[in-house]
């Protein structure tokens, strides 16, 4: 949620310390990598730190959901045939993998 997130976000985007929050070492990680996916998603415009005068970005940035790594790290993998026979593409974060689950499945982390 969005407006969970945002109590844990400074005004310039940053992140509130941890003797700050009262998180655990383990909670503020968790809470980070959220803020991490939100931020790339686009979901929290109003705490992304203002531009400088005249500043014109060079290329439109594209929404990545729910990816553990920023856009420009991870190559994507474009490999034509079946859904079984492509590489699985990691998304998520293995800190995330014990958090309340509303299924049965397994979490998949890739793919």
């Amino acid at each position: 949620d969005v407006l969970l997130l945002s109590q844990f976000i400074r005004s310039d985007g940053g992140m509130l310390p941890r003797r700050i929050t009262g998180l655990c070492l383990e909670e503020h990680k968790k809470i980070a990598v959220c803020v991490q996916m939100a931020h790339r998603a686009g979901l929290l415009p109003n705490h992304r730190p203002p531009l400088p005068e005249g500043h014109i970005p060079k290329k439109p940035k594209l929404n990545r959901y729910l990816t553990r790594w920023s856009s420009r790290s991870a190559k994507p993998i474009w490999k034509r045939g079946p859904k079984w026979c492509k590489k699985p593409m990691p998304v998520g974060h293995p800190l995330l993998k014990d958090n309340v689950k509303y299924t049965h499945k397994p979490l998949s982390l890739n793919h």
